[in-house]
């Protein structure tokens, strides 16, 4: 059974993705709508319900769920920990996240090196964003957590 994101990693998406009905360009230049929904299937015209917008959120983010639970070959990592990792996936995307250092990290067992490389990730076409950086904080201090 796959892990599912804590409800505080899942708000922390939300709150910085936002809500679009309608489509619109994200700093990186995608087409984006509903908490951050990006792929082939959104363009300039695309409109969804708000319907729509929940049950496509909620499945990709099965999705991310189940990539990150699979990158993570095994290495353990308490839930909030997990949560910042689907917050980030979803932000960075899966195949940069596959490639990277912090995912080698958490593999290793150096859970705070990883946790040390999340502010690396606050560049989008070689800019760096405010909001990335504020995203990346919170997801540490969501990593930080403890029950």
């Amino acid at each position: 059974m796959t892990r599912r994101i804590h409800p505080a990693g899942e708000n922390l998406i939300k709150d910085f993705e936002g809500f679009a009905l309608k489509s619109y360009k994200c700093p990186a230049g995608r087409w984006t709508i509903s908490w951050g929904l990006t792929g082939p299937d959104i363009g300039p015209n695309t409109v969804w319900t708000a319907e729509k917008c929940d049950a496509e959120f909620q499945m990709r983010l099965r999705l991310y769920e189940r990539e990150v639970e699979a990158m993570l070959m095994g290495a353990r990592v308490n839930d909030f920990v997990f949560a910042a990792l689907v917050s980030w996936c979803w932000n960075v995307g899966l195949d940069a996240a596959r490639k990277s250092t912090l995912i080698r990290k958490l593999r290793a067992g150096d859970e705070m090196g990883a946790w040390s490389e999340l502010p690396r990730w606050c560049h989008s076409n070689g800019q760096l964003l405010p909001g990335l950086v504020r995203r990346r904080r919170s997801e540490q201090e969501l990593w930080k957590r403890r029950v």
